[in-house]
């Protein structure tokens, strides 16, 4: 089944390198020397919310809740894609995501604080869903009911298909409307 995922991408994302001025953006495997890039990311999201608390506190709430976050991706996902997102040949964020039946779950999307706002989790998300609609794949996720990203995610084309009070879990189907290409990635 990752297998599957991964070869949807590679399908989609042909390896050739964008020749106007957009940044340069590539994926690759996560490998275990990734785990402190990950960490750093998860920091990056996850610190504001703890800002309350003393320094040492929230390193190790946040060591806490990140240790959590892979436990859960290793037990509940095993299967899992998780990949770096490089520009420049620069790991700059990360992607986790499994295949299941016909439904991608997007598990997590994230880019360093630098990387924010820049069209480049616009660019990602356009090639999946477009990679995905060909297969005939939906994509699943969850956020949190109080996140920009949920006004990300509906300008993207998701639906809200369920609301648990504080997360929502948002749905797109396998179609392709408006301008989806959004450049090209490559795969290595």
């Amino acid at each position: 089944m990752q297998e599957r995922a991964k070869s949807s991408l590679e399908n989609s994302w042909d390896g050739s390198w964008w020749s106007d001025l957009r940044p340069r953006l590539a994926l690759r495997a996560a490998c275990q020397e990734d785990e402190s890039f990950f960490f750093s990311i998860f920091c990056s999201i996850r610190e504001p919310d703890f800002a309350f608390l003393g320094e040492l506190e929230r390193k190790n709430l946040l060591k806490l809740q990140f240790v959590a976050q892979q436990g859960h991706y290793q037990v509940n996902m095993p299967e899992a894609e998780h990949l770096i997102v490089l520009q420049d040949g620069g790991p700059i964020g990360r992607m986790t995501f499994v295949l299941r039946n016909d439904e991608l779950h997007l598990a997590e999307i994230a880019l360093l604080p630098d990387h924010r706002n820049h069209g480049i989790g616009s660019i990602l998300m356009k090639r999946l869903i477009k990679a995905e609609a060909e297969q005939g794949h939906s994509i699943r996720l969850h956020v949190y009911k109080q996140s920009a990203a949920v006004r990300f995610y509906e300008r993207l084309g998701f639906a809200i298909a369920k609301d648990d009070g504080a997360y929502l879990l948002m749905e797109k189907l396998p179609t392709i409307q408006g301008d989806f290409d959004g450049g090209k990635i490559s795969k290595i």
